[in-house]
């Protein structure tokens, strides 16, 4: 399956979102995976899926379909990408990037895995 939910620009575009830490606005748009990696080499990364159930497929189709062209406030921080996935997989709004970056800035004296709610 070559179809990818993700965060872009409200155009469709990538380059309006931010990783300065700031707002944009951001779309979620349905486009082709390709189109999304370019040429890159990627992959897929279930990260939770050791700890948290996972929806089946058809209910993540479903979730992501239900805010296709949906305009967001993006944040880096507070509402990425990744949050979106892991709302759409796990129903879980939670971004391990974002905490793995907080642990590195030393902003919690936590563990990483109590970081993630």
């Amino acid at each position: 399956m070559d179809t990818s939910f993700h965060l872009s620009g409200p155009d469709g575009s990538g380059g309006a979102l931010t990783s300065s830490g700031g707002s944009a606005r951001a779309r979620i748009t349905k486009v082709k995976l390709s189109t999304v990696v370019n040429e890159s080499d990627f992959k897929v990364k279930n990260l939770h899926d050791h700890k948290w159930k996972h929806r089946p497929t058809e209910e993540i189709v479903k979730e992501a379909l239900s805010h296709l062209n949906e305009n967001v406030d993006y944040s880096v921080w507070k509402c990425n990408c990744e949050h979106f996935a892991t709302w759409c997989r796990y129903g879980k709004f939670t971004s391990l990037q974002v905490a793995y970056r907080l642990w590195l800035l030393d902003y919690s004296s936590t563990g990483i895995d109590e970081l993630i709610l």
